[in-house]
């Protein structure tokens, strides 16, 4: 055969030949796939998993396969799509008469070969008469990887579809070319957003160089910083569907100071949480009237903005001292608070710098003050709805933003840099002067990426600890009571679109029409129906 792909093992490699079939229009749900009477439980699991139907074929008791009178009374009768063809302790089925019946009643076959690798049938391995193989190399079978699994075809367009089905859909294994086609029919990358991006991208040394961090912790030249935005057409995996906002990779330090760091922004995944349910928050917890009208008018450029800055500049800059473990090592279980603030940080201080202006990424530094304003008002009480009352907080990033603004709050405080207001007995946390604000920013900045540098267990704990973890239970149960009136859900969930695909008979797609469930548990109750593992 032409193509293999490897898998966690012959199980899945079952499950995944199913599946691209579905994928690639050959077969619908409750389609048909006969199936020995002698076989592997993960033979017919799969059916059951994908909304499949079963059928059982008999079996001859001389070599343990198919019976092929049984076989002809079901592809008369029952009109299947597809054989799963399963070889038993390396006997090999009436293969020549079986794709006879195969052909003349339109059923598609695969194979189930784990357990005959090298049997043949006609001096011709088993294996090769279907659309598609599945094997095994678990170690009590023929060869071994230990754990593994592989699909073998011919066919181009199911290999692609496995290749992303084994990615949770993602794309990353397609050869360029098919890539570019695939995105061009679905259009996922939003062009503007990435051109936009680019810009910060490509004047990552600028951020470095004038960074308030001190000159040794400095990269002297940051390499492959790359970002992009892309819309997503349907979510899955540990995320969905309250997923977040964008993927920065990779995670190791050592890896991203070799190689860099590359970004990918969810642009519409952005623009359904900030338009969700902002507004009603806004109203209720900014102070004056002026930072409702500068947040209508700039906060969704502003959060975009601070999403590219924290994902491609924050988290590529700043290197560690020479001889100084990873910050896993350093600083433990605060590490990864410490980078998220380090990153927020980075973002903060230069959504307020004139270098944005010249470089066309916004109009106005009313751009950044929104960012402020928005900071602040999460920081130190919009956030605390997601906890139940008399809870700290344990979550990275929300520890990350009451550091912040906290630590901000209370530095600035002899000069009122933020104020605590209270207004007909409601509490407001208001910036008064953004530029000292800026000055903070900086400020925290340096130490967090000196703490970092040097590993410094004691500062980052310190830090964490004294503004990051415990809550105000004044100001929570506040916030609780507040939030309560609005009636607004602390998480957001989505709602996934289904697609209903046209294909012409060479099986490429011609058209689509896309539907949705009717609210988010319905949704999640046909997941539970459609997609858990047996009926």
């Amino acid at each position: 055969t032409k193509y293999a792909i490897f898998c966690n093992s012959g199980s899945s490699a079952n499950l995944l030949m199913l599946s691209s079939l579905l994928q690639a229009n050959i077969i619908k749900k409750n389609s048909k796939v006969v199936v020995p009477a002698i076989c592997w439980s993960t033979d017919v699991a799969p059916i059951f998993q994908l909304n499949l139907n079963p059928l059982l074929c008999d079996i001859n008791l001389e070599n343990l396969s198919l019976d092929l009178s049984h076989l002809e009374k079901i592809y008369r009768r029952e009109k299947p799509d597809v054989l799963f063809l399963v070889s038993i302790l390396g006997f090999s089925s009436d293969i020549k008469n079986i794709l006879k019946l195969s052909k003349k009643y339109n059923v598609k076959i695969i194979e189930d070969n784990c357990e005959s690798v090298g049997s043949k049938f006609d001096n011709k391995k088993l294996g090769n008469f279907g659309l598609m193989s599945s094997f095994s190399t678990f170690f009590g079978h023929h060869f071994s990887t230990i754990e593994g699994g592989i699909i073998t075809t011919n066919d181009k367009k199911i290999f692609n579809i496995l290749k992303m089905l084994r990615s949770h859909g993602w794309d990353r294994d397609l050869e360029s070319k098919e890539k570019k086609k695939l995105r061009k029919f679905w259009k996922i990358n939003d062009f503007d957003a990435s051109a936009r991006m680019t810009v910060v991208a490509e004047n990552a040394q600028f951020f470095e160089d004038n960074s308030t961090i001190m000159d040794e912790h400095k990269k002297k030249k940051v390499t492959g910083v790359s970002y992009k935005v892309v819309n997503a057409a349907f979510e899955s995996g540990d995320a969905a569907p309250s997923t977040p906002i964008g993927v920065n990779l990779p995670n190791a330090n050592w890896i991203r100071s070799t190689h860099g760091s590359k970004s990918v922004s969810l642009g519409n995944i952005v623009e359904a949480y900030n338009s969700s349910s902002g507004g009603s928050y806004l109203e209720e917890f900014a102070y004056s009237q002026e930072e409702i009208d500068r947040a209508k008018k700039h906060a969704k450029l502003a959060s975009k903005l601070h999403t590219a800055l924290h994902e491609v500049i924050g988290h590529a800059s700043g290197q560690i001292n020479e001889g100084i473990g990873t910050p896993k090592e350093t600083l433990q279980n605060y590490a990864s608070t410490l980078e998220e603030a380090r990153a927020d940080l980075v973002a903060l201080y230069y959504l307020l710098d004139n270098k944005l202006l010249e470089m066309g990424l916004m109009e106005s530094l009313e751009v950044g003050m929104a960012e402020y304003d928005s900071y602040i008002r999460n920081g130190m009480m919009v956030q605390m709805r997601r906890l139940k009352k008399g809870d700290n907080i344990e979550e990275a990033h929300m520890r990350n933003r009451q550091l912040v603004a906290s630590w901000a709050f209370e530095k600035g405080a002899a000069e009122n840099v933020i104020m605590k207001k209270v207004k007909e007995g409601k509490t407001f946390f208001v910036v008064n002067d953004y530029e000292k604000l800026r000055v903070l920013f900086g400020d925290l900045l340096k130490e967090i990426q000196r703490i970092k540098s040097e590993g410094d267990f004691q500062a980052g704990m310190n830090l964490v600890e004294s503004y990051g973890v415990n809550v105000d239970k004044e100001i929570h149960a506040e916030v609780l009571e507040r939030s309560a009136k609005l009636n607004i859900a602390p998480y957001s969930g989505f709602i996934n679109p289904s697609y209903n695909v046209s294909y012409d008979d060479n099986g490429d797609v011609i058209d689509y029409v896309i539907s949705y469930p009717t609210d988010f548990v319905s949704q999640m109750l046909n997941y539970g129906v459609s997609n858990s593992f047996m009926k």
